[in-house]
């Protein structure tokens, strides 16, 4: 018996130790925790368990243990919501292409391929001109490269083909012509086995792609984008002119239909609205 109460006593104190040490953790520190989970887990995931702890610190409000629950209305945020402003307009992407025609023809490619595409910048680096079908206007997407590697995408969703339009099947009919000619340049050439290289065929970096998107918007008084907000310029483009979101989902390689609309809730919703607002004024006629 004394063994017993000896150990509810023990728990007791250790309960209470812990709540004391939670009673230290401020708000902030708790946001920049949220913040880095979610980094390694999904949106939802976080939001879960942040519900989850909070319906917990409420219950101890209720029992007196705490005065008030401090962690509520802390604001569960992802990378993916950095679409907000990481993205061009219409006007915003002819000022780009403009700049971007300006530069060295290897550093335009990379413009529109990723505007027009809307792949990701690893899958980019990862084309071979076996994946390009000039004739039938097609691009298999079915691997990533980074600095350390190529390998196969995270999903198998990733792994698709997509339609390209006429615009860049002459760009890249360029690109290949441009290739042949730098090889002729150089008396050191090499031989690199992905469609993205350097006038000296050496194939383009991960730090190349980032470099090249900052030297163009140097040229312009647009604020900054990373090669990633091209791939969200192009999905907004489409979902603008008209394209259904489960289109856009398919053509970027998402997981699902859900992840696109969550990433592009606030594009969608302005869509409804003005798809509501023209069923008004055609039923109003």
């Amino acid at each position: 018996m004394d063994d017993l109460l000896s150990q509810v006593i023990d728990h007791q104190v250790k309960a209470n130790q812990k709540l004391d040490e939670l009673k230290m953790i401020t708000k902030t520190q708790y946001q920049r925790f949220t913040n880095g989970l979610t980094k390694k887990h999904k949106k939802r995931t976080v939001q879960s368990t942040h519900s989850i702890f909070c319906t917990a610190m409420n219950k101890a409000v209720e029992l007196e243990m705490l005065p008030f629950n401090k962690f509520q209305n802390v604001s569960i945020t992802k990378k993916d919501d950095v679409v907000k402003t990481n993205y061009l307009t219409k006007d915003e992407v002819s000022i780009f292409m403009d700049a971007a025609a300006a530069s060295p023809f290897h550093h335009f490619i990379m413009v529109p391929l990723l505007l027009r595409t809307g792949m990701r910048k690893g899958e980019m680096l990862a084309l071979t001109w076996d994946d390009i079908d000039l004739v039938h206007k097609r691009i298999k997407i079915t691997k990533s490269r980074d600095k350390s590697s190529c390998h196969p995408p995270k999903t198998a969703s990733s792994i698709r083909t997509i339609a390209i339009d006429d615009t860049l099947i002459d760009q890249l009919k360029q690109y290949q012509t441009w290739q042949k000619k730098e090889r002729l340049k150089h008396k050191i050439c090499f031989d690199s086995e992905y469609m993205l290289t350097i006038p000296n065929g050496r194939e383009m970096g991960e730090y190349g792609v980032n470099k090249v998107i900052n030297m163009i918007l140097a040229k312009t008084s647009l604020h900054h984008i990373t090669p990633h907000g091209l791939r969200h310029t192009h999905a907004i483009m489409l979902l603008e002119s008209g394209a259904d979101i489960k289109s856009v989902s398919d053509r970027l390689g998402h997981a699902n239909v859900t992840m696109t609309a969550n990433v592009y809730v606030h594009f969608t919703q302005n869509l409804e609205n003005e798809m509501v607002s023209n069923l008004d004024a055609y039923l109003g006629k």
